[in-house]
Order: C-alpha cells, then structure tokens, then sequence
C-alpha cells in the first residue's frame, strides 16, 4: 500500500511540498516513490517536474538505467507513466543525450526501454 494522494485529493495537494519533493530525487527508486505518492496529481507544475526529472536521469544519469529496468518490472505502471511524462517539454539537447544513450550504450536488461526511447 502507498500513501500516495489520490486523484481526488490533488486539489489540496500542498503544490510547493510536491514540487520541492522532487529536488531530493536522483535515482529510478526514489522517482518511483513520488510516482506512488504523487502521480494521480502529475498536471500542472508536477507534471513539468516529473517530465523534469525524468529527463535529467535518462540525460545525465543513464548509467542507472537497470535501475529503471528493474523498478518497471516490478510495477507494470511505472515505464508507461516515465515515457508519457516525455515529450515536447523535454530540452532538445537532453533528447539528443537520451536517445544517443539509448542508441550506442544500451544495457540489455534495459533493451525494451532503449527500443521505446528510439521511437
């Protein structure tokens, strides 16, 4: 069980505590644990901030990419949420990282992830 909001709840959601939650996050783990607790709210400024976040981790961070693997394995919402939160709002300069990443140094635990990346 997480103690996560829900959906429902997100209008009293303290937006300030959501968005400053994600400066501690710099791993899959610990984006995974905002998900749980704030992904029914991911509109608005939370939303940027999980696109954000994402994209810095995948970007910067790739070396941890199993990591993403292995979290998705183990909650079949997480990967589809992680690539919804990617798109136009993600800078091209961290695109071009990421799908660089995906391209010339993908993990093969992690090849299902690479192949979504690159479409």
């Amino acid at each position: 069980m997480t103690s996560g909001v829900l959906a429902g709840e997100c209008k009293s959601l303290d937006l300030g505590a959501a968005f400053e939650a994600f400066d501690h996050v710099a791993s899959w783990e610990a984006y995974h644990d905002a998900f749980e607790r704030y992904g029914p709210c991911s509109d608005g400024v939370v939303a940027g901030r999980f696109t954000e976040v994402a994209s810095q981790l995948l970007a910067n961070r790739w070396e941890i990419v199993n990591e993403l693997a292995k979290v998705a394995e183990k909650d079949p919402k997480f990967l589809p949420f992680v690539l919804s939160n990617l798109g136009d709002a993600v800078p091209g300069v961290e695109w071009r990282m990421i799908k660089s990443n995906a391209k010339s140094h993908c993990p093969t635990a992690a090849r299902s992830i690479c192949d979504a990346l690159l479409l």
